[in-house]
């Protein structure tokens, strides 16, 4: 049996060091994609709370 295990994905929209970092474009997509895809494909993963 498979528990529920809920991701947290923390996002704030602006960074001191890289300005609008989540938002720049990394390979085709901006990195907050990135990192959203790869826990959508997890098998493991229910729910994600961005």
């Amino acid at each position: 049996m498979q528990g529920k295990i809920v991701a947290l994905l923390p996002m704030k929209g602006n960074s001191e060091r890289v300005p609008n970092k989540n938002l720049k474009d990394f390979s085709g997509k901006p990195l907050y994609h990135r990192v959203l895809d790869t826990l959508l494909c997890s098998n493991y993963i229910s729910t994600i709370i961005i």
